[in-house]
């Protein structure tokens, strides 16, 4: 089952959609009172039941609201900027607007657990929109948050005019030029991870790493070894390049109790061949999984180890709504933007909220 995705087709959200874009553009003036109930289902032609429901998404909303024994009201854009957000939608924006690729696809997969979980909507929406038009739908209470999924190397101007106007947003990618700073890890992956080795029975594990000082390379070590002190499970890292397989050899050869391998990419091949190498000198062949840019991904003999790219959609999902969707007109800090996905992620700073 899908959270709410995308504009559905059911009646009452065409009505609806139709009187907010005439509250938004004037035909129903600031206000003004809106028509009965029994001549609004009468202008649709649709039951009583249907009108009912599109006026209480309106009223949540904040674009009418109902006074007692008189009916429904336009609230003016200038009160409504003001009110408490309680629509709890997330915009999500994707390349060309879709689903496409195992990425992209298990991104938004996260999202909409997140969603269901939270019981929120998620709309989608693609890299080409502007910043105005995305302004637009927050003001206008057709998105409370942004999530931004697979960008390019550089962030489109969309993102920079969001953040000034503090609107809550969050970039799912690699490593991105504009993100600010970043540290390479998401600890929430590394927990997933190291909760589906515990299941599996692992009790000792390694990191094969690259060699190299770089921050982010430090950063995603420290999650590993923190991830690895929470499940109280013994951890080594190793650090080598592809041309010291003998090392890797010997390393793997001096810690027979290590059940399970963590290996990144660049050095996945050289580790296999030297596994295959050590055949007959150790007592079993280790469980291994591997590091990739996007998420991590499981080894043919441990079927059980996988923990897909979605729980990056659904960090994202919980960071951005953990604004709790209110407006606040003269935060403490800007809404920063941060990745999350491809196992990196920026600290969220908290916001302060109208209470």
């Amino acid at each position: 089952m899908l959270a709410r995705w995308m504009i559905n087709n059911t009646r009452y959200s065409r009505i609806e959609n139709d009187l907010r874009n005439r509250i938004i553009s004037g035909m129903l003036p600031e206000g003004e009172a809106l028509p009965g109930e029994i001549a609004l289902s009468s202008a649709y032609g649709v039951s009583r039941k249907t009108m009912r429901k599109a006026l209480e998404n309106l009223r949540t909303q904040n674009y009418i609201r109902k006074r007692k024994g008189q009916g429904n009201f336009v609230i003016p854009a200038s009160e409504r900027s003001r009110m408490e957000r309680v629509t709890g939608k997330i915009h999500l924006l994707l390349p060309e607007g879709r689903i496409a690729g195992n990425f992209v696809g298990e991104i938004a997969a996260g999202v909409n657990k997140f969603a269901l979980e939270e019981g929120l909507e998620i709309t989608i929406g693609s890299h080409d929109e502007t910043g105005a038009a995305l302004q637009e739908m927050y003001h206008n209470f057709l998105a409370d948050a942004f999530i931004w999924c697979a960008l390019s190397e550089m962030l489109p101007p969309a993102i920079t005019a969001l953040s000034k106007s503090r609107i809550p947003q969050v970039v799912v990618d690699s490593h991105i030029q504009g993100t600010g700073s970043v540290s390479y890890d998401s600890l929430p992956a590394w927990r997933t991870l190291f909760n589906l080795l515990a299941a599996a029975g692992h009790r000792s594990v390694a990191f094969i790493e690259r060699s190299g000082v770089q921050e982010w390379a430090l950063a995603r070590q420290a999650a590993f070894r923190m991830a690895a002190e929470e499940y109280k499970m013994n951890r080594d890292i190793f650090k080598t390049d592809a041309s010291s397989d003998a090392a890797l050899a010997e390393f793997i050869l001096r810690h027979p109790q290590i059940t399970a391998y963590i290996v990144i990419t660049p050095l996945l091949e050289m580790f296999l061949m030297t596994l295959k190498t050590l055949e007959g000198k150790i007592p079993e062949t280790p469980s291994w999984v591997e590091f990739t840019p996007d998420g991590i991904t499981p080894a043919a003999r441990a079927t059980r180890i996988y923990i897909p790219t979605q729980e990056m959609g659904f960090e994202a999902a919980r960071l951005v709504a953990q604004h709790n969707f209110r407006t606040d007109p003269a935060p403490s800090i800007q809404v920063p933007c941060f990745t999350v996905a491809g196992l990196t992620t920026g600290a969220a700073p908290r916001i302060n909220q109208v209470t």
